[in-house]
């Protein structure tokens, strides 16, 4: 694809040097004269010295052909700009980088407005892998789907037998589980784990009690069952919003 790139600071660096190890044709747009040089001679990348809010320069760095358009300067106000003109001056998906707070809640009315595809805020991505892995405590990674209605939840089973009833054990802390793939090297023979789930009357809380003592070989401290059960009753919470 023909993707430029405004803005060549630290993500634009990263961006620039992962889409050109794919292949893509990139180019990239800063006012840095330095910065643009290093770019052009550390990665298989066309340098642009210029203003990425100029038609100009956009018109220089072949905006008309461009299949997609990228702006991570250090200003929220001048990436949307970048990413109007852009859109008026070719057919390319827009995407900015907005860090701001203030416009989380307009960000819908912004990309209707002004036509971009995507809008970025950094941290606001790193605050909702942090929550998902608050909510999902053991997860080693989480990947989310279908604009965060489906979650692939990675968890690590350390027991040296087979879990009982594996699937049910998760179900009763994660009500929406849909199937557990079950890979333990470990393990001599399989479960039918996709078999509907067979709980006991226990209450959430002893439900995971038994499964951490299965998966340590020890009781979970008192400390650990009272962030438990605060962390339950938060969850089922959330799912009754």
């Amino acid at each position: 694809m023909r993707i430029i790139l405004v803005g060549g600071g630290k993500v634009g660096t990263a961006l620039a040097r992962q889409l050109s190890e794919e292949d893509h044709s990139v180019t990239v747009i800063d006012t840095n004269k330095a910065r643009v040089e290093h770019l052009s001679e550390s990665y298989d990348v066309m340098g642009i010295v210029g203003n990425g809010s100029s038609i100009t320069t956009l018109s220089e760095a072949g905006i008309e052909e461009a299949d997609v358009f990228i702006a991570v300067t250090g200003s929220d106000e001048l990436n949307l700009l970048c990413c109007m003109f852009a859109k008026k001056a070719g057919h390319c998906h827009a995407i900015a980088r907005v860090r701001n707070p203030s416009y989380s809640h307009e960000l819908d009315f912004i990309k209707k407005q002004i036509g971009i595809s995507a809008i970025i805020n950094p941290e606001m991505a790193a605050a909702r892998e942090i929550s998902h892995l608050l909510r999902f405590p053991g997860a080693s990674k989480i990947d989310t789907f279908a604009g965060g209605r489906v979650r692939l939840i990675k968890f690590t089973l350390t027991d040296q037998q087979d879990v009982p009833d594996a699937l049910a054990r998760l179900r009763v802390i994660y009500p929406n589980l849909m199937r557990l793939d079950y890979d333990n090297l470990r393990t001599q023979t399989q479960n039918d784990l996709d078999a509907p789930a067979r709980t006991e009357q226990k209450t959430p809380l002893e439900h995971f009690a038994a499964f951490y003592e299965l998966q340590n070989n020890q009781p979970m401290t008192s400390q650990q069952t009272a962030f438990c059960q605060q962390l339950i009753e938060t969850l089922w919470k959330e799912e009754d919003v």
